[in-house]
């Protein structure tokens, strides 16, 4: 009555279907996401100093920054931190991103996800689990890996708990999606 990961490969695509298209919908449709991003003031000036300081080359970047644990206790780095402003920056290449790119690396992480999902419901479920069970186990295993360390980011990254809530309650509707599909093709 075992389940293996390979008797499940029609629920994990049509799964990372779902929530690939879910998630189209919630961040290009709906508008809930919309107030989540804020402009720069004077956009096109940082812009320019970016560009004019060298720092225009992709990657993260912190201000104040320091490079060591004494740095951060030099009096010249605590007056830049008290002064403010202080923050995070991500900086893409030039041009933005290569949005096919990204939709295809979205929908791969997808179904990395719904497959571990499906590979621990392999070590939990069998073919006589209750359906209801089947559909517990992977909406919350797939809301836990869409949503679970959201939290960090407004700990630790500053972004606001409201925008953390709604990804959170994105990766809900995915989870759920995902547990729909499952409780549908489970095998019996």
């Amino acid at each position: 009555m075992e389940i293996t990961l390979a008797a499940l490969w029609l629920p994990i695509l049509l799964s990372s279907v779902a929530i690939f298209f879910a998630s189209f919908v919630l961040w290009t449709i709906s508008p809930h996401h919309k107030p989540d991003w804020k402009g720069l003031p004077n956009e096109d000036g940082v812009m320019d100093v970016l560009r004019d300081q060298g720092a225009s080359q992709p990657g993260q970047y912190v201000f104040p920054y320091c490079a060591s644990n004494d740095d951060m206790k030099s009096e010249a780095y605590q007056k830049k931190y008290a002064d403010g402003p202080s923050g995070m920056l991500v900086i893409r290449p030039k041009g933005g991103w290569n949005m096919g790119s990204s939709l295809v690396q979205s929908l791969v992480y997808n179904i990395f996800l719904v497959a571990v999902a499906a590979y621990l419901a392999t070590i939990g479920l069998t073919k006589a689990t209750p359906t209801g069970d089947v559909f517990r186990f992977i909406s919350t295993t797939v809301w836990l890996g869409c949503a679970g360390a959201l939290g960090w980011g407004a700990i630790w990254w500053a972004r606001s708990w409201s925008s953390i809530a709604k990804e959170a309650f994105d990766g809900l509707i995915y989870g759920l999606l995902s547990g729909g599909i499952f409780l549908w093709m489970w095998p019996s």
